[in-house]
């Protein structure tokens, strides 16, 4: 990579390393290098659709977790709430 950047085998090589990685930003911006190079290469539209919808998996699945964990906080403060308003201690 640091003796030609532009070698179209290494960039998709560390794609897919970074793809393993679950590192989506990172593959999808060897991917769309790939695309930008040699358009031809591997159904590289194919490998780039796929990274990205595996990139918005994630998000979606990172945001239901975020506020999922929101709402279960939520829940136990309530209940706190109740348990102390209720509590003549």
């Amino acid at each position: 990579m640091e003796l030609n950047p532009d070698y179209v085998k290494a960039l998709y090589n560390r794609s897919k390393i970074h793809e393993f990685q679950e590192n989506f930003d990172l593959a999808i911006d060897d991917a769309k290098k790939i695309k930008e190079i040699d358009p031809s290469f591997r159904n590289i539209n194919m490998y780039l659709a796929s990274l990205e919808i595996k990139h918005k998996e994630k998000f979606e699945k990172m945001k239901d977790q975020a506020l999922g964990n929101c709402f279960s906080k939520r829940i136990v403060f309530r209940t706190i709430e109740r348990f102390r308003k209720q509590s003549t201690w």
